[in-house]
């Protein structure tokens, strides 16, 4: 083992609960580090979570892009060190922050869905 434990006491104590864990035998432990927890984990950090894929709620803000762009366009008169911060802002609120809140507001409109109904519906 190469991780850094303060007392030799600790390894012993820490080697012995992997070893009861992992029927007896550290290799049980590194093949499932290295395996089932790095595919869970890597999955959990790159799968897709959202309810809606970010490049679907990119088209939904579609339609703010001429709006961006004329912004954009409005600050060429602005001396350079004016112009960077104001597009990397309206780039951002583009590609960033319309796009979240847009899944956001699909998020909550379907949680408020769920115990709503028409009125005169049957159960």
């Amino acid at each position: 083992c190469s991780a850094a434990i303060s007392l030799e006491k600790d390894r012993a104590l820490i080697l012995a609960s992997i070893e009861n864990m992992f029927e007896g035998r550290l290799d049980n432990f590194n093949s499932y580090v290295r395996t089932t927890l790095r595919t869970a984990v890597m999955h959990s950090l790159t799968g897709q979570r959202a309810p809606i894929p970010y490049k679907a709620v990119l088209w939904e803000a579609l339609p703010a892009a001429p709006w961006t762009l004329s912004l954009l366009s409005s600050a060429t008169h602005l001396p350079l060190p004016c112009r960077v911060p104001f597009y990397i802002l309206h780039i951002t609120h583009a590609v960033c922050i319309l796009p979240v809140g847009l899944a956001a507001a699909t998020e909550l409109g379907k949680r408020f869905a769920v115990g709503s109904r028409a009125v005169g519906a049957c159960v």
